[in-house]
């Protein structure tokens, strides 16, 4: 048996990309700094683990075996769990308890473990239960460069939103009154454009 890595995008813009990877022998493996913190389903040894990452600042070295395997979904920067301190994860991860062998816990609730193919109705399950947030300019640069046709409840959908990637740059270069700004103009349906200073 060969070690297979399988990659893709999502339908929803919070999440980066999602990884799946089968060992096919012992080997030693990196994840590398990418600027997104992770939800890792790991399989070690037969026995299923989950992994929530912090933002890692150096790369990190995975003693993995024959057998082992691992579903992650790679979350863009500025999307957030609430109550979970980003700074006290960077460089970190917790394991989330099990509730049985196919699901885990995130607070009170329970969610199943997906796999490859389901990892995005995990996703939709997530902010629909209001676990995941976005900071409104980085969901909207996100939702510009992945042509994405999802987003957050309340948030409109990304129709169009390519016309505005320059915008949002510039918002997210000028502070904090901005999103207020850009939601103006995404709700009238116009380019979001400023004056650059």
């Amino acid at each position: 048996m060969r070690t297979t890595r399988s990659i893709r995008g999502s339908d929803h813009a919070p999440v980066q990309r999602i990884t799946h990877v089968a060992y096919g022998d012992d080997t030693q493996d990196q994840s590398l700094p990418d600027g997104c913190w992770d939800l890792v389903f790991m399989k070690r040894r037969g026995r299923l683990q989950v992994l929530h990452t912090g933002l890692i600042t150096h790369p990190v070295t995975l003693g993995c075996e024959t057998g082992d395997e691992y579903l992650s979904i790679a979350f863009r920067p500025g999307v957030f769990m609430p109550g979970v301190p980003a700074m006290g994860m960077l460089d970190q991860g917790v394991l989330r308890p099990l509730a049985n062998p196919r699901s885990f816990l995130l607070g009170p609730r329970a969610f199943e473990v997906p796999d490859f193919e389901n990892a995005d109705d995990l996703v939709a399950r997530l902010i629909g239960a209001g676990l995941l947030v976005a900071a409104p300019v980085v969901l909207h640069r996100a939702l510009d460069r992945a042509g994405a046709r999802r987003a957050f409840p309340g948030d409109g959908d990304a129709h169009g939103a390519g016309r505005r990637s320059a915008g949002v740059l510039r918002f997210a270069v000028l502070g904090p009154a901005c999103p207020r700004d850009l939601r103006a103009h995404r709700d009238a349906g116009a380019p979001a454009e400023l004056d650059t200073v």
